[in-house]
């Protein structure tokens, strides 16, 4: 177990360990008028520090997620690139004066599209969080989604399927300005190791969700 002190603006505000078991750690703190404090028991929290996770070994797989720290900071800029403002697992609030509320922006979100190849993932290993409904049964696997799950998945929740249809155009539309605009903005030292194979498998998503 290994620990690392936490500093913000010159002052140590807490501690984070790091176990070798490859899960990832993490600690949250509160920012209140410019200053760093360690949250107790049920005070809100506004920031979160996280280590890498590190490899991980399956009985199988060593799942390599050392970049897990770029990784998301870049799955954060795309999903902020295409206005997305809350997950679609995990939800979360701000908590705001007079009693109000508003859903936080995506958090906790990394691509497995990293770790695919060599000793890591396969293609057809990659599922989705949340089946979608297909014509015989659910469909997890992201290598056999369509455009018509999503269409089946709407009519079953009783969503207009044509109105999901626009709004899965409208993204598609969106993949390659979105991809641009992030690629430009990111640091010049930030690993094409991470940012290809995503950007590659966007392009993917992309090309599936297209066919009918």
């Amino acid at each position: 177990m290994n620990t690392l002190a936490i500093y913000m603006n010159g002052y140590r505000v807490g501690y984070l360990s790091r176990s070798d078991s490859g899960a990832q750690e993490k600690t949250a703190l509160l920012k209140i008028d410019n200053v760093w404090c360690i949250p107790k028991g049920n005070t809100p929290t506004t920031h979160i520090i996280k280590l890498p996770v590190g490899k991980i070994q399956s009985h199988d797989h060593t799942i390599d997620l050392t970049d897990s720290v770029e990784n998301e900071m870049l799955c954060l800029r795309i999903a902020k690139a295409f206005g997305f403002d809350a997950p679609a697992k995990n939800f979360s609030i701000h908590i705001e004066p007079h009693g109000t509320y508003r859903l936080t922006p995506l958090y906790d979100i990394i691509s497995a599209h990293t770790a695919i190849g060599g000793n890591g993932l396969n293609i057809p290993d990659l599922k989705l969080a949340m089946s979608l409904r297909g014509s015989s049964g659910k469909k997890w696997r992201i290598y056999q989604i369509f455009r018509r799950h999503f269409l089946n998945t709407a009519k079953e929740a009783e969503f207009s399927p044509s109105r999901m249809s626009e709004i899965i155009t409208t993204l598609c539309n969106k993949v390659d300005d979105v991809i641009e605009r992030v690629k430009n903005d990111l640091p010049d030292d930030f690993p094409t190791r991470v940012s290809t194979p995503i950007f590659e498998g966007m392009l993917e998503r992309k090309r599936r969700l297209l066919i009918e």
